[in-house]
């Protein structure tokens, strides 16, 4: 079995449909380097795949096809929902539910899928499931600023974050609980996770 890398890395993510120019989604704040363990499922497999093996200082560039990151897009993740199961004491929540809003339903097994409202009428919401960036491909650009053996500390916040039970920063008031539609949650407001 494989040792548990910790990483730290900076990156710039560019992302295309089809045969597009690239345009940037998102880039790590100075001073705020990703943090990866490796072998938790924290990253996309062939993200992970890619960086794993590289040392502190090096760089890399690669494009990641739709198949190996977030998918192809598909119309029937687009669903409607009746504008009462948006509604909090009878009265339409317009101050979440609102266009390009991501929002988080409860699904069957009570866990919290992000959806984009992506349209507004007078008697419906339509909410698209697909992951924002599928159908993309998605060019990377970084640096390794640290690569090194995940101790055994940081493997235990790391499944307690992705367990729901916190951020892992160690802020005692975050629960990284978020809005969904029954108007319950929250956001921590701690500085270190952003959220």
């Amino acid at each position: 079995m494989e040792e548990n890398k910790f990483l730290h890395i900076d990156y710039t993510l560019c992302s295309s449909l089809d045969d597009e120019e690239f345009q940037l989604t998102e880039q790590t704040e100075a001073g705020r380097p990703f943090t990866l363990i490796t072998g938790l499922g924290m990253a996309l497999d062939a993200f992970e795949s890619q960086v794993r093996d590289l040392q502190k200082g090096d760089h890399f560039d690669f494009t990641l096809m739709p198949g190996e990151a977030f998918g192809d897009y598909h119309d029937d993740y687009v669903q409607e929902f009746p504008r009462s199961v948006f509604e909090i004491d009878g009265k339409f929540d317009d101050e979440h539910i609102r266009p390009d809003a991501t929002i988080y339903m409860t699904g069957e097994n009570g866990a919290h899928i992000p959806a984009l409202v992506s349209e507004i009428n007078d008697s419906n919401v339509v909410l698209d499931f697909n992951h924002p960036l599928a159908g993309c491909r998605l060019h990377f650009v970084g640096t390794v600023l640290e690569s090194r053996a995940a101790t055994k500390e940081e493997l235990a916040k790391a499944v307690k974050m992705m367990s729901g039970e916190g951020c892992g920063c160690g802020c005692d008031d975050c629960d990284h609980e978020h809005h969904h539609h029954d108007g319950e949650g929250h956001h921590c407001g701690c500085d270190c996770c952003g959220d």
